[in-house]
């Protein structure tokens, strides 16, 4: 029997589910469960060492220093690697629930894949809303359209939707990036897949890491079988009002909204670059917009900040992680 290591990573107050965790532990594939929890709050301290009092499998750390989820899933990975006597590695993050019969669903798929050496496999995550309906109503998931800025593309306000970032090939649904939980991992990937950029700190950490993974050859599967439940919705989901741009200017922390615009446009320069003139009228009116909202709601700080985040993902798709600059201070 395939032999499975659970990788759980966790934030702050919100505990974790018991009965659930509990339960997969008690699964004879779970070969371990490694939980890494930054600044667990007393009650979910309390939680986790009653589930590490309650099997052997259970290995918990906490962490005092922010790593975000990029650095948080990184140190996973390094504990992974250092674990023997596992063949497939399950992400999940601290409000993600599977059920034992999921999980044998998505390893069994696995096991029975040929391609499985150089494919991750990713369980169906009816929370994230483009899953569901490539899933449910077949509407592939849209790429980013080359020349983008953060995103935005002229072509966006003429309803051009850009190519398919998902693809149906013998019966089997393959996707070019996929989110962090929910991803099962053969230990025989880890040398491709490597480790998420940790200076990304959070946001679109996920995809560039699974996106440099498919782009040098790898695979990552869809397997609706297998359901993964969110307990809570997306933070990026939560914090709306008025479309991304009025969610940047107007709800979203500045550290959130920080990270966000910069690694969007990172990831955008770094693989979808396109031509430097369809870029640079992309980024200008982008920019515009961003001044026009924030003018009216006398938010010019937040727009010099996205701005400098802009330019930030510039410099960030030229230039090795050493030399990447370093985010302004005072993010809260």
């Amino acid at each position: 029997m395939a032999r499975v290591l659970i990788c759980i990573l966790g934030y702050g107050e919100r505990p974790p589910n018991l009965p659930a965790l509990d339960a997969l532990c008690r699964h004879e594939a779970t070969a371990a469960m490694l939980v890494t929890w930054h600044r667990p709050g007393a009650d979910t301290t309390d939680a986790l060492l009653e589930l590490a009092g309650r099997s052997v499998k259970v290995r918990v750390e906490s962490t005092e220093e922010n790593r975000g989820s990029a650095g948080g899933y990184a140190r996973l990975l390094d504990r992974a690697a250092a674990t023997d006597g596992w063949d497939y590695m399950l992400l999940l993050d601290d409000d993600l629930d599977i059920s034992p019969a999921a999980m044998e669903q998505l390893v069994a798929v696995a096991e029975s894949d040929a391609a499985r050496h150089q494919t991750l496999f990713m369980a169906y995550r009816h929370g994230l809303g483009e899953l569901k309906s490539l899933v449910e109503k077949g509407r592939p998931l849209r790429d980013i359209h080359p020349g983008s800025c953060v995103g935005f593309h002229l072509r966006n306000l003429v309803g051009l939707t850009g190519r398919s970032s998902s693809r149906l090939h013998d019966g089997k649904l393959f996707l070019e990036a996929a989110p962090y939980g929910g991803l099962l991992v053969p230990r025989g990937c880890l040398a491709r897949l490597g480790t998420p950029e940790a200076n990304l700190f959070l946001y679109a950490d996920d995809a560039e890491w699974t996106l440099r993974f498919t782009r040098d050859g790898g695979l990552i599967r869809l397997v609706p079988e297998a359901d993964v439940v969110d307990r809570s919705p997306s933070w990026n989901a939560t914090e709306s009002g008025g479309g991304n741009l009025a969610r940047r200017i107007l709800h979203m922390s500045a550290a959130k909204a920080y990270y966000e615009v910069r690694n969007r446009n990172f990831l955008a320069r770094k693989y979808y670059a396109g031509k430097p003139f369809v870029y640079a009228l992309n980024r200008m009116v982008f920019i515009a917009a961003v001044y026009v909202l924030a003018a009216a709601n006398r938010q010019f700080a937040r727009a010099r900040m996205i701005q400098r985040a802009i330019v930030d993902g510039e410099i960030m798709a030229l230039r090795p992680p050493a030399d990447w600059p370093s985010p302004p201070a005072g993010l809260d």
